[in-house]
């Protein structure tokens, strides 16, 4: 008796052999649709041994017999009745079928024969999966760049950009079981408004009224303290410049809706990505591996122009019985007499009673190429052909990682070709690529996310405590995405045909790049990549390597117009080169959209995958800058602080802020004899350096000598603003300059002293600098430092300075004139106010 069993939702192939009363092995050999005793699918028919019993638990489903007798004892069958898989000759009677098509599933050991019936089943099957991968290359020919989704600010609005054109495909491809979709759960990021930066500067602007109306300078002199006299009428107009900015500002707030323009926008990322799902990798070639495409590639000897594509579930359900070992083609020479001696090969070892002769006709059709290349037969003996050496790669790749990327990279770019050079492809950004799909690689070189870059925006602190998003600047990658079928093991291959498979250096894999919405990550082996997050298990999408380049915000918009761009191409200034070395997954650039760390002893640049690969990225990486760019990412570290005004920029760490703002001191404190290279030493040689340095009167003295000298300071021959230095590099070279002038009378230094803080031009950023004026640059009282400066200066000195401090802007204001902070004098000539100083106890002398 023979029966079969419909597997219903929950079975399992253990479940089943239990139910019947038979192994798990008997039901694998007697079904070969079972490839994976683990994976079976409901809706299956499952054929059951003939001394299988019925089950007694009649919760269980019973088997569903199609056959029925009387009898209670059957003979055994005719050995290989009804089995054409055999290529010996068989015993009972032959399949009569005649046999017109051959079919190879790239990487099976086998060369299947099929009947008509059978090959014209397969050719709708691919011809159902072509209309569907047409239907996407027609979509995405006239779709819009990723980087302007509509949906990212309206997710019910109707956009035709490339993302929703794949999201839309997508999902019509699951349901034809091309595709395992599992799109992340959305955590929206929560919103900074314009609201909180109004609030912050209200803040700002109360504890500046307070300063002010709390400060009473005094002349120092031989008589005693005597309060100035000019203070009080600037105070009075000072503070009602104050209040008044306060009125507006809170008649701007009133006017406010709760939550009105939204600086952020966006999705957090999904940090737990990457540990979510898991595949399995199986050492038998051709088996289907999870890799959210769920495709199998074949080759048609009745069509070889190209390679084709049928559903995963297709495969396991079809039982192509006739089969011939691909050995056959192992020996043989690549020529054009390949194809007949391949199908004379093939004819020889299907049984003879089989009505094979129509499989002649399609050597023709084999044997017909443009070039060597270029061509199924060639690729046919690349794949089956290996050599004796289990140490050669595959030449061909042949893992179903590969059929994945062939497909998603032939559907994404829309070549009619099975092996072509060149095509267009969209991941970020739209780009000519480079394919050579034989190996299983796609290369594109474009700018990410657009050749116009991105807004860039500052994560800052405002006075309020509250985190503030700050437009600052546009970025963009100028690089390069390299894709390939490999996932950390390479395809290899001994003369008994059985492929193995061993750890190489290959890094990224990107089928499921191609076909999804793409996101940064950073893999295990240290490369920056992308991956199709939509997609089931997909473990990888593609390296990216390339430089960050970025324009300050003061050119953006600027210089002569180039075609495609807002953007002048002489504005952009490179950054840090993106090395696969180098990168590594840090929170910092995952949070925001640029970030300073230090790493591997060295100053790192840091980005967010949002900011280059645009809506739709996420995740972060970073790459150690090289000493050539280090004046690069120096300035923009400097231009960042002072855009917000030197509140606290939560995207540079702590150990990086430090490293700066001591390495620009080291560089200006040198002796000259002894000049160094801007950040030639680490981060920990600079630290240790500042710990066991002294303030001496040299150092007070090479301080002068350069700032003078240079007015300014070099990083690598160019130069740096002296008033764009950070409060904790401005601090201690002012205590150094003030606290050596008292003592030495030494005019340069009082200059040099003048000089520092004639550059600055708000009250934050004074105060600042004041609250860190000590020897290592820790935190004092700014008023205390304050008093240390007035107690050097004579009568019409601090008048002037009155002033200066009186003109400083509450809020950075980049178009005040240049005012200096007082007048330098010969120190003679207040020879009585530099004693009354020094018996302070505002100075205690350097070594």
């Amino acid at each position: 008796m023979s029966n079969e069993y419909i597997v219903q939702q929950g079975d399992t192939l253990n479940s089943i052999a239990r139910q019947h009363g038979t192994s798990v092995t008997e039901l694998q050999r007697r079904n070969p649709i079972i490839r994976n005793p683990d994976q079976i699918q409901q809706g299956w028919k499952i054929t059951l041994p003939n001394t299988a019993r019925a089950a007694n638990d009649s919760s269980l489903p019973t088997a569903r017999p199609t056959s029925t007798s009387t009898s209670t004892t059957t003979l055994p069958p005719p050995r290989h009745a009804g089995d054409c898989s055999t290529t010996q000759t068989q015993a009972s009677s032959p399949c009569t079928a005649e046999l017109v098509d051959v079919v190879h599933v790239t990487g099976d050991p086998w060369f299947y024969v099929l009947t008509d019936e059978q090959a014209q089943a397969l050719k709708r099957e691919v011809s159902r999966v072509q209309s569907l991968m047409d239907e996407l290359k027609t979509a995405l020919a006239d779709a819009e760049e990723r980087v302007g989704c509509q949906k990212d600010e309206a997710p019910e609005a109707v956009c035709s950009c490339a993302r929703c054109i794949k999201d839309e495909w997508s999902l019509k491809a699951q349901e034809e079981g091309l595709l395992n979709i599992d799109p992340p759960s959305a955590q929206p990021e929560s919103e900074l408004t314009t609201e909180e930066d109004i609030q912050g500067q209200l803040a700002t602007l109360r504890q500046a009224r307070e300063w002010y109306a709390g400060y009473s300078p005094v002349l120092s002199a031989d008589a005693g303290n005597v309060l100035e006299n000019n203070w009080e009428t600037l105070r009075t107009q000072k503070l009602a410049e104050l209040d008044a900015e306060i009125v507006q500002l809170r008649s701007r707030l009133a006017s406010e809706p709760g939550s009105s323009g939204t600086l952020a926008n966006g999705v957090t990322p999904d940090q737990k990505y990457g540990r979510k799902g898991t595949r399995s990798v199986s050492s038998e070639r051709g088996t289907q591996r999870r890799s959210g495409i769920t495709v199998v590639e074949i080759s048609l000897f009745s069509q070889p122009d190209r390679r084709y594509y049928v559903a995963a579930r297709f495969h396991e359900q079809v039982n192509w019985k006739t089969r011939v070992s691909t050995r056959v083609m192992q020996g043989k020479p690549f020529s054009r007499q390949l194809a007949t001696q391949l199908l004379e090969s093939i004819q020889k070892e299907v049984n003879d009673a089989r009505r094979a002769n129509p499989l002649g006709s399609l050597g023709a059709k084999l044997a017909s190429w443009s070039s060597d290349e270029d061509n199924l037969l060639n690729a046919l003996h690349k794949e089956t052909s290996w050599t004796s050496n289990s140490d050669d790669a595959a030449p061909y790749a042949i893992s179903s990682e590969a059929h994945a990327l062939r497909f998603a990279a032939s559907a994404s770019a829309g070549v009619n070709s099975w092996d072509p050079a060149a095509g267009n492809i969209e991941i970020g950004a739209k780009g000519s690529a480079a394919f050579s799909l034989g190996e299983g690689a796609v290369t594109l070189n474009t700018f990410f996310p657009s050749q116009g870059g991105r807004s860039m925006r500052l994560a800052y602190r405002n006075a309020n405590g509250d985190t503030v998003l700050h437009p600052f600047g546009v970025f963009r990658l100028h690089g390069k995405l390299e894709m390939s079928c490999f996932v950390g093991a390479q395809a290899q291959a001994s003369a008994g045909a059985k492929a193995q498979y061993k750890p190489s250096d290959e890094g990224p894999g990107g089928a499921t790049a191609l076909l999804g919405s793409p996101r940064i990550e950073t893999g295990r082996g240290g490369y920056i990549g992308v991956k199709g997050d939509a997609f089931a298990g997909a473990q990888a999408g593609g390296a990216i390597s390339g430089a960050m380049q970025w324009i300050e915000p003061s050119k953006v918009g600027r210089g002569p117009i180039v075609s495609g761009q807002s953007n002048s191409g002489s504005s952009w200034t490179s950054l840090a080169e993106i090395k696969a070395e180098l990168s590594g997954a840090l929170g910092i650039g995952a949070g925001y959209d640029f970030g300073l760390s230090i790493r591997s002893d060295r100053l790192a640049f840091n980005c967010n995958g949002r900011l280059v690969f645009g809506p739709g990225a996420s995740g972060g990486f970073a790459s150690v800058v090289d000493l050539e760019n280090i004046y690069k990412v120096v300035k923009l570290f400097c231009d960042a602080l002072a855009e917000v005004d030197y509140r606290y920029l939560l995207c540079v760490q702590k150990d990086a802020f430090w490293y700066l703002a001591q390495g620009l001191y080291q560089v200006a404190s040198a002796p000259r004899e002894a000049m160094i290279s801007a950040f030639e030493l680490g981060q920990e040689e600079v630290g240790r350096w500042w710990e066991r340095r002294e303030a001496t009167k040299a150092e007070a003295t090479n301080l002068a000598n350069y700032l003078l000298h240079h007015r300014a300071l070099l990083i690598n021959g160019k130069k740096i603003s002296l008033k764009g230095l950070p409060p904790e590099t401005l601090g201690p070279m002012v205590f150094v300059l003030s606290e050596s002038f008292v003592e030495s009378w030494n005019e340069d230094q009082e200059s040099a002293l003048v000089l520092l803080l004639s550059g600055i031009d708000s009250w934050r950023q004074m105060f600042k600098v004041l609250e860190h004026c000590s020897p290592k640059g820790s935190r004092v009282n700014a008023m205390h430092s304050m008093d240390r400066i007035n107690s050097i200066l004579d009568g019409a000195q601090q008048r002037q300075f009155n002033r200066f401090i009186e003109g400083l802007a509450v809020h950075r204001d980049r178009s005040r004139s240049t005012m200096l902070a007082w007048q330098p004098v010969d120190p003679r000539r207040k020879r009585s106010v530099l004693i009354a100083a020094s018996r302070t106890n505002h100075f205690s002398g350097l070594a």
